[in-house]
């Protein structure tokens, strides 16, 4: 009789979003961000977001560099995607158009830019803080930047970190991205390091939402 030796479950992209869903649910539901999505905040609003995400993304945009020679990750970490320098001209636009003048990061924010500088010792924990940002700006940010046309009148002009012009098809990238997860989550324990950190992630997405809730 042969023994039947078990094969290691191969993990996928998939699977690290349903391991992620609660607390993406939860901080999707926080109410700063409810409020903003469903038409109930102001532009000013959508300029204090935009002024404390830009400390995560200088973070995370002057960490991945080097990592770009990695074969796989330099795929990831696809350069089309930085959003820096769009962050810092819708910023102007919002301003101009009367939006609330960007502010000092707030304690919850410096926490979760501390939380991506210490995640880049890490391969799979720096990968958690990209696709958390950067599959969700490809993916919900798109529903944002509709509804903040919709409810708030924001031009297109200040809108620009939604875009990904040069991109090609997101659709397609996201495709790519997905793809390029399920090569690094051969590795279990990358796959689990991932989920930890991207649950991680979210919670401080949620904390700096409760922080501009607050009135901070």
């Amino acid at each position: 009789m042969v023994d039947l030796v078990e094969q290691p479950v191969r993990r996928t992209a998939a699977e690290l979003r349903t391991a992620t869903q609660d607390i993406h649910l939860l901080t999707e539901q926080e109410p700063f961000i409810a409020q903003l999505m469903a038409g109930a905040s102001s532009r000013a609003d959508l300029a204090r977001l935009t002024g404390q995400l830009r400390p995560v993304y200088a973070a995370i945009e002057s960490i991945v560099p080097p990592f770009r020679a990695d074969p796989i990750l330099g795929r990831l970490f696809d350069p089309r995607l930085d959003r820096l320098a769009t962050i810092d001209a819708d910023l102007v636009h919002l301003a101009q158009a009367g939006g609330h003048p960007p502010t000092q990061p707030l304690p919850a924010t410096t926490a979760y830019v501390a939380r991506i500088h210490a995640a880049a010792a890490s391969k799979a924990r720096l990968v958690a803080h990209h696709y958390v940002r950067y599959l969700g700006d490809l993916s919900g940010g798109q529903i944002i930047a509709s509804l903040m046309r919709r409810h708030y009148g924001v031009a297109d002009e200040a809108l620009t970190f939604y875009a990904f012009e040069g991109l090609g098809s997101k659709g397609g990238f996201k495709t790519t991205y997905r793809r390029i997860l399920d090569e690094l989550f051969v590795d279990r324990a990358f796959f689990d390091e991932t989920v930890d950190e991207a649950r991680a992630a979210y919670e401080c997405n949620r904390r700096m939402f409760a922080a501009l809730g607050a009135g901070a």
